[in-house]
């Protein structure tokens, strides 16, 4: 039985195409007009909207683009990322000239669903104009989409959702561990076995990764995280003045499209709230990264396991599945990045074409997340010059087919700095600089600083085996890829057997990345600056093959030495030994491992302590605060204060080492305490302590008891001076 490809809209006929999309239309007007109305319907507009935002407009462009005979990957992706690069310049566009398109709130649901259904309308009359004699449409097989493997991979995005609910609602967390368990049980069936098809291979990569991502972002019914306060702050805004004002300067998210324009257009249109649109609606969009990377690694890698247990490392170093989710706009960056490698890769894509989706998505990265588009910038740079070094040492001359030119680095450069000189108010490109100048002044300073020598002996001292054994195995790995990035631009791929047939633009781009994981691991300030964690994440995005392929070099170069002779049996068993390996890795990670060492702190995210995410007590207690507080102060812990600042930024001040009774007690103010702070009566007040923070405990009755409490629910209280 065949099925209608319906991740490949652009390859149907056009008639039926057009009769979805116009269906589609109608659908996301109905739903309004019945919400308008009175009449809710729960769920339908917000699944109706997720179609119709993140996945039409694309699906069109593509069609007018005549962009056909994509692989479903391929298709998924681009149709996704020319959706929120719509979005978000159609409210750019919006917002700057709302007066002469006659509207007072640009950023409110009227204008923006007025809008973005002409330019529907606007882009079915150009494929019908352009593309109307297109058709060559493929169906599924749905014997692959009922097969057993199929169901088996099936379950996991539906644990990962009932395991989060089973920690908000009983506070158990051993549906997740199952969750867990049940992902390294698929690793080694796929290492160990060929039960679970090749052709699964990239379902299997989405559900792990879609699993690994809501299992974290759905533990609370509010957003976590510090970085995400501020997006979500900004985000509120938009919504709440109905326009975007980039000369706030507050922080430099609030030049970021991803942020203040996707955000709040897709909570409008859906009826999605804000918090659960950057919980969820950011996710799932990110969910897809991973995907990406399988289909980049594929193009190098002739052996499915291995480009499958390299995208799973890059997924089960912990970032990806924690800091990641407090960084909405680094999600979409990172989006974007993928669909710019899976371009630059490509060789059957018509080069203008090609070129036309770049520029598109290019620009989309730098109004997405100022980090990335930097770290990129750099990229290019350093591929460009080392394909240069390297053409000049062989005698290769340059293809006219190529896609990093210095005419589109120059393009890339030029919009990096005019938007973030012009809409940042110079406030990004300014960090940059800041950036450069402390790390020249720290080169000199802290390699040999013998306060921060002796801070990591003690820090190594205070760590049980079980900590010292995975700092070791993320050494060992690290060990792996540089051998495999050696074995880029040396003979010894040779030792590979033919297995890979890297893609020329992604060995130069490799070296760049590497160059970013060099100095996020050894350069002073750039590694805590930029967050050392963040940039191993995104330099694993192309380098994780590297680690599974630098192991292959290893293994070789330790037969030769004992003369022992490599056969093709020996790859199976090498596999069987990476799939076990990524295992370990992910245990380690998640913090599973932690949780059988008894006494011990656990460091995975759901139960640690020292982390910004809040019950519902918390969250109804700061609503009825902000919804009767007057102009006097709110004081809170160095975590607690995080929930606060997303409803106003300036009105809160976080508890000090410096700060006792005495500095503030004369004065009218408010105190609030959360669940933390309630059940253990302490306060945790964070402190520099040389290079490393850490945090001293104060009692509660120090700071409340000469004041009045004026709310409490269970979870949260709050106290006021002014009486």
């Amino acid at each position: 039985m065949n099925l209608v490809n319906i991740f490949k809209m652009n390859d149907w006929n056009l008639k039926t195409f057009l009769i979805v999309i116009f269906s589609i239309q109608l659908a996301i007007c109905g739903s309004i007009a019945l919400n308008l109305l009175g009449i809710n319907l729960p769920i339908i507009r917000q699944l109706i909207s997720i179609i119709y935002l993140l996945f039409v407009p694309g699906s069109l462009c593509l069609r007018c683009l005549k962009i056909h005979g994509l692989s479903i990957i391929e298709s998924l992706l681009y149709s996704i990322g020319l959706s929120i690069t719509s979005l978000m310049f159609i409210g750019f566009f919006i917002n700057q000239f709302h007066v002469y398109l006659l509207f007072d709130k640009p950023i409110s649901l009227a204008p923006l669903f007025i809008i973005i259904s002409l330019f529907i309308f606007a882009l079915c009359l150009l494929c019908y104009r352009i593309d109307i004699n297109f058709q060559n449409s493929k169906n599924l097989d749905s014997d692959k989409i009922f097969s057993f493997p199929f169901l088996l991979l099936l379950l996991l995005p539906f644990m990962s959702i009932f395991g989060a609910y089973m920690v908000d609602v009983y506070q158990t967390y051993i549906p997740l561990m199952v969750l867990e368990i049940f992902i390294c049980f698929i690793v080694i069936l796929i290492g160990f076995s060929s039960i679970i098809p090749v052709k699964l291979y990239p379902f299997a990569t989405y559900v792990i990764s879609f699993s690994f991502l809501f299992q974290t972002s759905l533990l609370s019914n509010y957003i976590a995280g510090w970085d995400i306060q501020m997006e979500y702050y900004l985000s509120r805004l938009v919504i709440d003045n109905s326009f975007w004002d980039f000369s706030y300067s507050i922080s430099n998210i609030n030049s970021m499209l991803s942020i203040v324009m996707f955000a709040p257009i897709f909570s409008q249109i859906s009826d999605l709230s804000l918090v659960w649109t950057l919980k969820i609606i950011y996710p799932l969009v990110f969910s897809f990264v991973p995907l990406g990377l399988y289909h980049i690694f594929e193009k190098q890698i002739k052996y499915p396991k291995i480009v499958f247990l390299s995208v799973f490392f890059f997924m089960s170093f912990f970032a990806f599945y924690t800091e990641m989710l407090q960084l909405a706009r680094q999600q979409i960056a990172e989006f974007y990045l993928v669909l710019i490698i899976l371009l630059i890769i490509d060789e059957n894509l018509p080069q203008i074409k090609k070129k036309i989706l770049m520029v598109l998505f290019s620009f989309s990265l730098v109004v997405s997340h100022y980090g990335i588009s930097y770290i990129f910038l750099f990229t290019i740079i350093i591929s460009m010059a080392l394909k240069y070094c390297y053409g000049l040492l062989n005698g290769l001359k340059s293809s006219k087919k190529e896609t990093i030119t210095f005419s589109y680095t120059l393009l890339f450069v030029v919009f990096t700095i005019s938007w973030y000189i012009y809409i940042s108010n110079s406030s990004v490109f300014y960090s940059l600089v800041q950036l450069g100048d402390h790390i020249i002044s720290c080169l000199f300073t802290d390699f040999l600083n013998p306060d921060t020598v002796e801070g990591l002996k003690l820090i190594q001292s205070q760590q049980t085996f079980t900590h010292i054994l995975s700092k070791y195995l993320h050494i060992f790995c690290q060990v792996l890829i540089t051998i495999g990035f050696v074995g880029l631009y040396t003979n010894l791929n040779n030792k590979w057997d033919g297995i890979v047939r890297i893609n020329e633009y992604y060995k130069f781009l490799c070296g760049g990345f590497y160059l970013i994981l060099v100095f996020g691991l050894t350069v002073p300030f750039f590694a805590s600056e930029l967050n050392t964690s963040r940039l191993y994440h995104v330099s694993l995005i192309l380098l994780a093959p590297l680690c599974g392929l630098g192991g292959i070099i290893l293994l070789k170069l330790i037969y030769s030495f004992f003369c022992l002779k490599w056969s093709k049996k020996d790859y199976d068993k090498y596999i069987k030994a990476l799939s076990a390996l990524f295992v370990l890795y992910l245990l380690f990670n998640s913090g599973f491992i932690y949780r059988f060492e008894e006494g011990r702190f656990n460091n995975s995210v759901s139960v640690n302590y020292d982390y910004p995410r809040f019950n519902d007590q918390e969250l109804s207690s700061a609503k009825w605060l902000f919804s009767v507080k007057n102009e006097n102060q709110i004081f809170a812990d160095q975590l607690r204060f995080w929930l606060l600042r997303s409803f106003n930024w300036s009105a809160v001040t976080p508890f000090t080492e410096n700060l006792v009774v005495g500095d503030f007690s004369n004065q009218p103010h408010y105190i609030y305490l959360g669940s933390i702070n309630i059940f253990k009566q302490v306060i945790p007040i964070f402190h520099a302590s040389g290079e490393e923070e850490k945090i001293k405990f104060a009692d509660v009755g120090l700071f409340t008891r000469k004041i009045n409490k004026i709310y409490a629910n269970g979870g949260s209280e709050i106290y006021y001076s002014g009486y």
